[in-house]
């Protein structure tokens, strides 16, 4: 489809990228994403980027294309923003660089549509990740470890940025993580909510700091912090 397609109901899909400074990347995402034959709607959330990240949404805005600008508050402030406005049943993320392929959408929400799961992640450790260093693995294992033992889940990849959501859970809380952190309440809470949660490969073509990789040794406690508090969460009756 494209996504400057007329809309004529609300799409059976929303896709929330929250974006900061990925202009040299944004444009790939959303070509991808316009070749997907899916009933869509993209929601792009520029966290107050400085570079043109935005600019480069607004030449492309249709009626299936949104842009929500502001302020630089960290991805869970944006995710939020992007809930807040996804009108889909389904709600699909997707990161704004290319680490993990838009390509891959249809195979994340086929489980949710066929109704085996509630939420689908997209792992990036079912299949060999060439170019991903030792330290990053040992990250990755040990906070989706701590987070499995926390939340009575089996994830090999807590962390991904890859996920599809049933919205009818996405209605039930509210975020409140405002970094990467966020990754970790979206788990805690929909595991705590009783979502069927199940796991794909999701290639991964991972990138470097030069590159604009964003998450560094500090997210990591933040993760860890993260865990120990949402541990404790319960949903409202």
């Amino acid at each position: 489809m494209s996504i400057s397609k007329e809309p004529d109901a609300n799409p059976e899909i929303s896709v929330v990228v929250a974006a900061y400074n990925e202009e040299d990347t944004i444009g790939a995402v959303l070509d991808a994403l316009g070749e997907l034959d899916l009933d869509m709607e993209v929601i792009v959330v520029d966290d107050g980027s400085t570079d043109r990240t935005a600019r480069i949404v607004e030449s492309r805005t249709g009626p299936r294309l949104q842009l929500i600008s502001k302020p630089n508050g960290g991805k869970g402030t944006a995710l939020r923003a992007g809930f807040e406005a996804a009108s889909g049943s389904i709600i699909v993320i997707q990161d704004a660089d290319v680490e993990l392929s838009p390509a891959r959408i249809p195979d994340l929400i086929a489980p949710i549509l066929a109704d085996e799961a509630d939420v689908v992640f997209g792992s990036r450790f079912l299949e060999p990740v060439p170019g991903l260093g030792w330290e990053r693995r040992l990250a990755n294992w040990f906070l989706t470890m701590l987070s499995n033992l926390s939340f009575n889940t089996k994830l090999t990849d807590m962390e991904t940025a890859h996920k599809a959501i049933r919205g009818t859970y996405v209605q039930q809380f509210t975020l409140e993580a405002t970094r990467f952190d966020v990754e970790v309440e979206l788990t805690a809470k929909l595991s705590r909510l009783g979502a069927r949660i199940i796991e794909i490969a999701s290639p991964y073509t991972p990138r470097t700091v030069a590159e604009g990789k964003k998450i560094g040794f500090g997210d990591g406690i933040h993760a860890v912090q993260a865990i120990l508090r949402w541990r404790r969460w319960r949903p409202q009756t």
